[in-house]
Formats: C-alpha cells, structure tokens, sequence
C-alpha cells in the first residue's frame, strides 16, 4: 500500500512489551496508519501503552528527573498519583496478566525509534512503597518527547461528552487535562486559545471539509464572565455547543488539537464512532491532508469498513491479533474485514436455504434486489452481500473461497457497475470472474440505476403519468442536466485511468470534447443513472405533488443474464 512521506521527529517504530494484554508488539509507523483487529485484540492497549510512556516521560519533566545533558541510563522512582495519565487507577495492574513486577524482565518496555534514527527506550516496573520505579536509556531523546506546552503527541480516546458549562483554565490546567486525555472536559477553553490565534481560519477550513456549512462563535469576557460560551452553527442555526451533536464535537476537538498544539503525533480511538458514513470518509480524506500538509503522523484504531474502504490506498493496516501487531498487505483486506466484523459472510451465506450468492459493490442493495426478482431470483433463498472495500479480482478470490467452504453447493454472482469503462476492459473483468468459476453481471448503463430509467418501468409504478409524458420527461431531465452528466463522464473516465495506471496517456482535450459529443448523443450506457434519477424525482414531485415510485420489481427490470442464472440456479422461471 502506498505510504506517505515523513518528517523528521516522527515515530519510524514503535515496541511495546509486556501491557496490559500486549506481549510483544514491534511495529513500524508511517504517515498514516491504522490499528485494525477484532474486539479485545489489543488495540485499545496498544495507543494506551504510546501514550502511557509519553506520560511518563511528561511527569518525569514536570518533576525535573531529566538531566541537562548527561545521555547515561537513567532511573528513577515515581508515585503512581503522579502520573499525569494512566489507563488504570491502579498502575500496577498494567502490567502483564494484571501484575506488575520488580525483574527487569518483566517490567512494562516502551521503545521508540525517530525518524532522525534516535532511540530511546522506558521501562516501569513495581518499586518499593507502591512506587514505580522507571528507567529511560538515551534520556536526551526521551526528553525531546517529554514537552507539554508542545506535546509530542496528542490522544483522543474518543468524545466521552462535553459539559454544559465550562470555566477558563490556566494553561497549566489545560495543558495537564490533555495530557490526560480528558480534552472532552477543556474543549472550550481550547476553542478559546484557537479562537484569538491566527490558527483559526485553517481551523474552520479543515472543519468544513467534514462538516461544510458548519461555524462556531467564541465569547468570553475576562474582568465579566465565569464561563466560556460557544455557540455552533449547524443545520441552518446556532445552537449552544453542547448540543450541536457528537459527530461534528468529535471533529471539532481532533481538529482542535491538531491546530492549537500542532503535535507530531496524533492518536486516535475509534474516531468514526460517532460519524455517519459519509463524514467518517470525509475525516480520513482530512487526516490523509493533515499527514501531507502538517507533517503530523496519525495513529488511529477502528472497527468502521468505511474507514478501511477510506483510507485503504494511502495508509499502512497494522493488524492487532494475539497480543502482537503485524503488518497487513493488500490481499489480506478480506481478512481484516471478516476480523473486524465488516464482513459476515458465514452467518450470511450458512444453511441450505441460501442457494445464492450475490456479491455487489453496492453498500445500499435495494435496487439490485429489484432487478434479481424480476430476473427469477428467490430473494428468501439469496444472501446480497456488499463486499466493502475489496476491489480487486486477487482481493475478492479470498472471499469466494470463503463463501465456497461455507456454502460449496451455492450460486455465486459478482455484480459490478459498469461506469465508464470500455467493452475491452468490460470484458476482461468478466473473463477474470469467470476464472473464479462464478456468475459475472456488470450493468447495461453506467450504474446500477440506470436500469430503472425504463419509461414503460416508471409509467407501471406511476400510472398518474402516461408513458408518453414519462419519455418526455426524461428527454427534458436528460437535456437539464447536460453538463453534469459531462462532467460526471470526465471525471469517471480520468478517475478509472488513474487506478489503471494510464493517465499519462489520457488526452483529456479530447476527452472533454468527446464528452460533450457522446452524452448529447443521448447514449444511455454514459448517463448517469444516479444524476437522472435524482432530477427526475425532484420533477415529478413539481409537477405531480408526490413522490416517484422507482425501487420497486416490475417485468421492465428483467434483464437476461440475470434470467439466465436464475434458470441454472433455481430453475424454471415462474411468471
């Protein structure tokens, strides 16, 4: 998988041994990565163990432990009530099996290696007095990652809430409860620093790109107010911060840290939680820019197949499984998806009742269900199984050797659109499902909508509008929507020449004139269904005052591929 560039001062490795439930965990870090396994693996130990050191090392700072320039092995002894975070009350039931203990050999080790190439290693074990007694190896470097007021790293173990009201904190206050953690508790105050900096409009900028439309006022007064008031703009009005909603006070604090702190490293639990789909894509497109642009490594763990689909290109999978990490190559995707629970297949496709399979690119699986039972499919007997973020033919082979071992009796169908690709390479990807020794089915038109552009499908649901009208209709919408279509054309065109590697050979003058000729043609294999149909629908509801009934089977849908392998599959066809 492609990696991003880094700058010096992030992490190039990263080892943890003998955490909580983690034994031995070294791995290598890139711009972007992510933490992927499945429940209890040990991914919420891993981010838990980098930021217990940091705060070790944080707390030895604060306490003045590090010397000015002496780099012999240090050791020392801290209270547990010192430290500024632990994932535990109790700092001793970190270490292994919930014990932690006085050998050298047994105590909690955390290594990192920078990418100037210097190292520098902590261990805690049990001391005396309920103490803890650590040890650092090359202090001078561990001092480079002990900073507060410029933390070295940030982590976020996800948005627990954020209180009605907030008091101003000194920066030492807030600079602690960071450190901690608990950003959730100082968000406003944060907000407040952003607010009078000139860091705040690349702070709003980067929050729009997830959440557009979106604005945030700050007001406190000093010699006045007791609290800070933020209020947010979302969904067409302000609101107190409080209630603007989990999903954009997630992006808001991660942004904030990211802008007010400007850290190396920042490390992420689970930052899709509270995202719908479409804004947890939106997030990691804006870390991916965060990594480039601000040279700040992210670490983040999820159990989101949006994420994994996101981020699939540009990041490095660390797969936590059995208390170690391990490095995840592409064709392995199908395994974290099954792992993470993206994926469930078995439960899915078990039982002699499923007698086929169809495995579609679709996430919403409505309209192809539409064209699988006017084409004789026995929806009851069919498993429509998305497979997210699996594109290729090597990553979906896995997948239908899965399927096969579960279910070796059942019909496997491969659906994919046809979007802008040509016949040549239609058929070259029907040939490479074919060798798989399942069904291929790729759409007539550019997308699975397409098939429900049918006059005589539309005028059957819709019997106010005659068929007539319906064609009409559709020539006018067709017509309305020109340079939509032909922008949709380029840029599908430019996007498949990108993942096919054959940019460089696109004439995109050409291109775009070839555009404009094809779509005025009124070819429908280059319209966009989606765009169609969602012109189409706004029309209607113009001129009719309700809504257009298209996701529902009629005989207009049958499409004869399909017929044929529902013949194979459940026989004859009943009319």
């Amino acid at each position: 998988m492609k990696q991003l560039s880094l700058m010096p001062e992030t992490l190039q490795s990263l080892r943890i041994e003998r955490f909580k439930r983690i034994r031995d965990a070294p791995f290598d870090l890139g711009a972007l990565n992510v933490l992927v396994g499945a429940n209890n693996s040990g991914k919420s130990s891993i981010i838990q163990g980098l930021h217990f050191a940091i705060a070790v090392l944080q707390t030895m700072g604060l306490a003045k432990k590090f010397p000015a320039s002496s780099d012999k092995p240090l050791s020392t002894s801290l209270g547990p009530n010192q430290l500024i975070y632990s994932p535990s009350e109790d700092a001793y039931a970190l270490g292994t099996d919930g014990k932690l203990k006085e050998a050298i050999s047994e105590a909690i080790a955390i290594s990192f290696t920078l990418t100037t190439g210097e190292e520098c290693r902590i261990s805690v074990r049990k001391g005396r007095n309920r103490n803890l007694l650590v040890t650092v190896e090359n202090p001078q470097t561990a001092k480079k990652l002990s900073g507060l007021e410029h933390p070295f790293s940030i982590f976020s173990p996800g948005l627990a809430g954020v209180a009605k009201t907030e008091t101003y904190v000194s920066d030492g206050v807030l600079l602690r409860t960071l450190a901690r953690g608990d950003a959730n508790l100082v968000l406003r105050n944060i907000l407040l620093r952003l607010w009078d900096s000139e860091e705040w409009d690349p702070f709003m900028q980067d929050l729009h790109m997830v959440f557009p439309g979106s604005d945030i006022k700050v007001t406190w007064e000093e010699e006045s107010d007791e609290f800070i008031d933020v209020q947010m703009h979302v969904y067409g009005s302000w609101v107190p911060f409080e209630l603007a909603g989990t999903g954009i006070l997630q992006a808001a604090q991660i942004l904030s840290y990211i802008h007010r702190f400007a850290p190396n490293l920042v490390v992420l639990d689970e930052p899709d939680s509270h995202l719908h789909p479409n804004n947890q894509r939106l997030l990691c497109a804006l870390l991916r820019r965060i990594a480039v642009e601000r040279s700040t490594q992210v670490l983040l763990t999820t159990h989101s197949r949006h994420v994994v689909d996101a981020v699939s290109n540009s990041s490095g999978f660390l797969w936590v499984r059995e208390g170690t990490v391990d490095v995840v190559g592409s064709d392995q995707e199908l395994g974290i998806l099954l792992d993470i629970g993206a994926l469930d297949v078995k439960e899915r496709v078990g039982g002699d009742k499923t007698r086929a399979v169809v495995l579609t690119e679709d996430e919403l699986t409505l309209a192809l269900e539409c064209l699988l039972i006017a084409s004789g499919f026995k929806l009851e007997e069919t498993a429509v199984l998305p497979y997210y973020g699996i594109s290729g033919i090597n990553q979906l082979r896995p997948l239908v050797n899965v399927i096969r071992s579960t279910n070796p009796s059942t019909k496997i169908v491969i659906h994919r659109d046809r979007d802008y690709l040509p016949g040549s390479d239609v058929k070259k990807w029907r040939e490479q499902v074919l060798a798989l020794k399942v069904e291929a089915f790729v759409t007539d038109g550019v997308d699975i909508e397409s098939h429900f552009l049918e006059p005589e499908h539309l005028a059957e649901l819709n019997p106010e509008m005659c068929l007539s009208q319906f064609q009409t209709l559709l020539d006018e919408v067709r017509t309305t929507n020109h340079d939509e279509l032909v922008q949709h054309f380029v840029n599908g065109t430019v996007d498949l020449a990108r993942k096919n590697g054959t940019f460089g050979k696109l004439n995109t003058g050409k291109l775009a004139t070839d555009a404009q000729k094809i779509i005025a043609s009124g070819d429908l294999r280059f319209h966009s269904g989606k765009i169609v149909l969602s012109s189409l629908r706004a029309e209607y509801q113009k001129r009719m005052g309700e809504n257009l009934q298209i996701f529902e089977s009629t005989q207009y849908l049958r499409h004869d591929k399909l017929v044929t392998i529902a013949k194979k599959t459940f026989g004859s066809r009943q009319s």
